[in-house]
């Protein structure tokens, strides 16, 4: 069960990717105007909105693998892996830093950090947690709503093409 978890977590964190090219430099203005964009965005504060969106997900996981699992190793679990991405946060920051850097140019960071030290901005801010999970309800629903149909398309293709009987 605890290679089980391991596996879980490892997969879940490869999702995150290899860090920064090797050889990349970025211009150390243009780090810091991403670095303070970041800040102003609360890069750290949705990093660990999406490690709890993971724990439960993994959680969820460890309960359907295990119905007989103390409620005790999932706090474990959880306990584990909020502390371990809350405090290794830091070593995510460069690896952010050089993907802003592949992606948008020195003036649209200074565009984008403009507009987040805006009302709006600071607005958009403080609601992106309520509309991201507006949009997971949302998305959530749709696909169940799907889901027959989904399932009776999947099928019939299957069975056209000889896959299941």
């Amino acid at each position: 069960m605890t290679r089980c978890v391991l596996a879980l977590v490892v997969a879940a964190l490869g999702v995150l990717g290899p860090g920064p090219a090797s050889g990349q430099t970025i211009d150390p203005a243009f780090q810091r105007d991403i670095e303070h964009m970041l800040e102003l965005t609360g890069a750290q504060r949705l990093g660990e909105q999406l490690a709890g969106a993971f724990v439960l997900q993994v959680g969820q996981s460890m309960r359907q693998a295990n119905p007989n699992l103390p409620p005790r190793a999932v706090e474990i679990m959880s306990e584990v892996v909020r502390g371990l991405f809350t405090k290794e946060f830091g070593t995510l920051r460069p690896r952010l830093v050089a993907a802003y850097a592949k992606v948008l140019t020195p003036d649209e960071v200074k565009q984008l950090t403009a507009f987040y030290e805006s009302p709006l901005g600071r607005r958009l801010i403080e609601v992106s947690p309520a509309l991201a999970q507006a949009g997971v309800e949302a998305g959530q629903a749709w696909v169940k709503e799907l889901s027959p149909r989904l399932e009776a398309e999947l099928r019939q293709r299957l069975k056209a093409e000889g896959i299941i009987p």
